[in-house]
């Protein structure tokens, strides 16, 4: 179910899954560079070496939202985050000596690690196979290469030298991150970590306290990766491209939205909007990459019932309809949009709508799960699907621990019992857990027998995979 609460967030994503046919290969080992061995040159200084040995096996990976890394693996796949590729089903590389490929599908990603796959990459170059960090010393020096801010026309990975600073181990999530203060940057994400030797030891996307990088270690990436290709992590939902129709219904019940996407056209477009006015609409529009288009009062009226801080940057885009229940707004060339509606209404609203370009109505796919005291559960949160809900039946007085974490995001829950807002809600944010603290976690006592809704989410504006996990406490 999308909820108010979690959609506020408006980094607008989601990418489709193109399951391909893989080969037999998984292009890692625990070797070094498939470039053919340690293909240092003696006489080079390290790095320049390194350089040499490890930079055509880097991908530039871009999307229409920006740009990454990826490290091109001997079956000619390429594994990057999951965050670098997110929402498209397709992106474009560049390999060394400035070889491109357009339209190189996402195969899959496994979330909770934020690893994607993406190929087959038709190229000559062998690519490279992921080492090990087990025995790699605290306090050696590693590399990081990849493309922080990148801007060429023909991208050259960097490098950058740091040491090992410390292993940092996610344990609710079994993962074991590489820290290191070899610098980084935006378009690092995807990169390598490599060794004095050229092995490739973890996977860069995160950074740590603004100064350090966060390297996933070269193990759980390819405990990922045999995830991906077995098929046993999430299907890869795609953002859609095209369809829709200009009319339709939808349900909208309490404390919950409906979410519309107006996919892309080659020219821009004015967007006609006719939602029923006895349903008290509200309603935010904006497009892919973030920029606000519309937002009408009845949904700054709900953004300060949930004690939203962004109301008031919202406020200039504030937008009364042009007639009774229509709402136009424009739509750049070549650029899609997504329309959030909710509704005041105590018992929610059926909605019919009407529109003079086709939208696409999403729908909502998750089915409310019911949990009970020792369950742990592993979900994934996009701009989709920006929350999910869990039912408990609990008796009167019982008390359980709930915990709800990311490895990458700032995941917070709530609970609520029958006919409870949302805005009244039982909640925990930040409790300390975590890489950064911002895991939550409470004890939640029922205050009278029945079920009780727990709300999972996200304060952040891109794709995210959690855990749930829920215990009884005493």
């Amino acid at each position: 179910m999308w909820l108010l609460a979690c959609f506020v967030v408006l980094g607008v994503f989601v990418a489709a899954a193109l399951l391909l046919g893989v080969g037999d290969s998984d292009g890692t080992d625990d070797g070094r560079s498939a470039l053919g061995g340690d293909c240092r040159r003696p006489e080079a200084p390290l790095p320049r070496a390194l350089l040499e040995c490890v930079g055509p096996a880097l991908a530039f990976v871009e999307t229409p939202l920006g740009h990454g890394s990826a490290i091109l693996l001997a079956d000619g796949m390429a594994v990057t985050n999951e965050h670098v590729v997110h929402p498209f089903a397709e992106v474009d590389v560049v390999l060394d000596g400035g070889e491109r490929h357009e339209g190189i599908a996402v195969v899959g990603v496994d979330p909770l690690s934020d690893v994607a796959l993406i190929g087959p990459i038709d190229t000559g170059l062998p690519g490279t196979k992921l080492g090990t960090a087990d025995g790699v010393e605290q306090g050696v020096d590693v590399f990081l290469v990849g493309f922080p801010g990148e801007a060429n026309v023909n991208p050259k990975p960097t490098i950058s030298r740091g040491i090992l600073s410390r292993r940092r181990q996610a344990r609710e999530f079994g993962q074991t991150y590489l820290q290191t203060d070899a610098a980084i940057g935006g378009g690092q994400s995807g990169g390598a970590l490599v060794d004095e030797s050229g092995r490739v030891i973890g996977l860069s996307g995160l950074s740590f306290a603004e100064r350090f990088a966060l390297a996933l270690s070269a193990e759980d990436v390819k405990n990922a990766l045999e995830r991906i290709r077995s098929g046993e992590s999430p299907r890869y939902r795609p953002f859609p491209t095209s369809g829709g129709v200009t009319q339709g219904s939808f349900r909208l019940d309490p404390d919950s939205i409906q979410v519309l996407v107006i996919p892309a056209a080659p020219e821009g477009r004015t967007i006609r909007l006719t939602l029923p006015v006895d349903v008290q609409p509200a309603i935010l529009v904006a497009s892919l990459d973030g920029d606000m288009l519309i937002v009408n009062q009845a949904m700054l009226d709900y953004f300060a019932e949930f004690g939203v801080e962004d109301a008031a940057r919202l406020s200039p885009y504030t937008y009364d309809p042009v007639a009774p229940g229509v709402y136009e707004f424009d739509v750049p060339e070549d650029a899609p949009a997504i329309a959030f509606v909710a509704t005041r209404l105590a018992n929610g609203a059926d909605v019919a709508f009407s529109a003079n370009n086709p939208v696409v109505v999403i729908p909502d796919d998750d089915q409310t799960e019911h949990v009970v005291p020792g369950d742990r559960i592993e979900g994934e949160l996009d701009i989709l699907d920006r929350s999910d809900d869990y039912v408990i039946y609990l008796d009167a007085g019982e008390a359980v621990e709930i915990f709800a974490g990311s490895p990458s995001s700032d995941m917070w829950f709530s609970v609520r019992g029958r006919g409870e807002r949302l805005a009244d809600a039982f909640s925990s944010d930040d409790s300390g857990g975590g890489l950064y603290g911002y895991d939550a976690r409470a004890v939640f006592r029922a205050d009278e027998a029945g079920d009780y809704t727990i709300q999972v989410a996200t304060r952040d504006d891109d794709v995210a995979g959690y855990v749930l996990r829920v215990k009884s406490a005493s």
